[in-house]
């Protein structure tokens, strides 16, 4: 593996990973999957979808029932990414879900746990070889001891830092033994909420044999969080991509990237979509299971549906209008899922039933080149699969090229101008 940073700006910067003839551009996400896939598309359909990241996102938490270490085994396949139909695909192997709650008091001194769907699963560092030998992962995150980012005393931290790097060391020995060369072993840094051990945490990684670094615990609910970001990455030498979890959102990702970070996961464009399909899941899927697709190419304002035929004379434009402001208005007065977030536009309010313009206009995806807002409308109130489909094409592509206009605006030497735009909510 070899990473090259081509251009910088301040402490963000421009680069590219080179990885078994393919090239991964930064800053840049992964393409995420849950148990192998990506949810609600089938491969024909998410070739649909434009600019598509080199490398695909697995967890071991959402893999290591099914298909599972034997099935891959017993299979002709050489490695997990044949076996899904993902081989084109750069993979990267995480431990946690980064969609999913992190769960305290599971782990231990030995072993981390991962929540299967049959239920609680311990990993210690052999278990976690075999599935590197049996996966081949391309890229894997280190076990680690991830603590969230707040309400840990000073004791948890450290012991979640040491713990880790216990993983680390124990894990770079027994590769080198086992001949797991080929995969490229990222390192994590803890430290929750304190400077302090985030800052133990990078230096001592960065005196492992790793090939990166995976930042895990960050939110953005804690406060200060980028300028604990921005002291974590000064710790971390600069030669090797730094990939984070939990930070997705437009304003987190250019904060993120402006302190340096290069790769990113894309369980966002999903963070607004099942309440709707799927109560029974404890965390829902979230932008495009909520109903909701995302607009990164306007302003961060709260979009209102839009009126694009001409209503009977009996029934004056004015009047309209006033009705769907009215219906507008009564559904903001629900839970903050219904009102939608920035950047994100709610197909669920009563307003879209009549508004028969594209999802985005100027979006090339499928969805807002054969289908309009009322379409999707209907769809979610009939509660069919397609909306999610629909509504999954648009937001995927919608993410990625947010991610090409980032690395254009380093290219041009105006990120600074394109961060304000995304954080004050100026057209992107």
């Amino acid at each position: 593996m070899d990473f090259t940073v081509r251009k910088k700006l301040g402490k963000c910067r421009r680069g590219v990973l080179k990885l078994e003839n393919r090239q991964i551009q930064t800053p840049g996400c992964s393409l995420y999957t849950r148990g192998g896939a990506v949810p609600h598309l089938t491969r024909d359909v998410l070739h649909t979808v434009a600019d598509l990241p080199a490398i695909v996102h697995l967890t071991l938490e959402s893999t290591v029932d099914q298909p599972g270490a034997e099935t891959i085994t017993k299979c002709s396949c050489n490695r997990i990414t044949e076996f899904l139909g993902l081989e084109e695909y750069v993979s990267y192997l995480s431990i946690k879900d980064p969609f999913q709650d992190i769960r305290e008091g599971y782990n231990e001194e030995k072993c981390v746990s991962v929540w299967t769907p049959g239920g609680r699963k311990k990993v210690d560092v052999n278990l976690f070889l075999t599935f590197l030998q049996t996966f081949k992962p391309n890229i894997a995150e280190c076990l680690c001891d991830t603590i969230p980012a707040s309400k840990q005393t000073d004791k948890r931290i450290r012991k979640s830092v040491d713990r880790t790097l216990k993983f680390l060391d124990k894990c770079i020995e027994e590769m080198e033994s086992k001949s797991l060369s080929s995969c490229n072993l990222f390192g994590v840094i803890e430290g929750s909420n304190s400077e302090k051990e985030r800052i133990r945490s990078a230096s001592e990684t960065s005196k492992r044999s790793v090939a990166g670094f995976v930042l895990e615990g960050f939110s953005s609910s804690e406060c200060e969080w980028n300028h604990l970001l921005q002291r974590t990455v000064e710790a971390i030498p600069d030669n090797k991509p730094r990939l984070i979890h939990g930070l997705g959102s437009p304003e987190e990702v250019v904060i993120a990237v402006d302190c340096g970070i290069d790769l990113f996961d894309s369980s966002y464009p999903f963070s607004e979509l099942c309440y709707i399909f799927l109560n029974c899941f404890t965390y829902p899927c979230q932008v495009a299971e909520h109903g909701c697709a995302l607009n990164l190419n306007w302003s961060r304002k709260r979009f209102k549906a839009e009126l694009s035929y001409s209503p009977p004379a009996q029934e004056p434009l004015e009047q309209k209008r006033k009705i769907q402001d009215d219906n507008l208005k009564n559904s903001s007065n629900g839970t903050d899922n219904d009102k939608g977030t920035l950047y994100t536009i709610n197909l669920n309010e009563t307003g879209f039933s009549s508004d028969f313009n594209p999802v985005v206009s100027g979006c090339t995806c499928y969805c807002c080149t054969n289908h309009t807002r009322a379409y999707i409308h209907h769809l979610l109130v009939t509660k069919e699969m397609l909306a999610t489909v629909l509504l999954m094409v648009h937001n995927l592509q919608q993410y990625f090229q947010f991610f090409a206009k980032i690395r254009l605006s380093i290219e041009e030497d105006n990120f600074e101008q394109f961060k304000g735009n995304v954080l004050t909510g100026y057209p992107l």
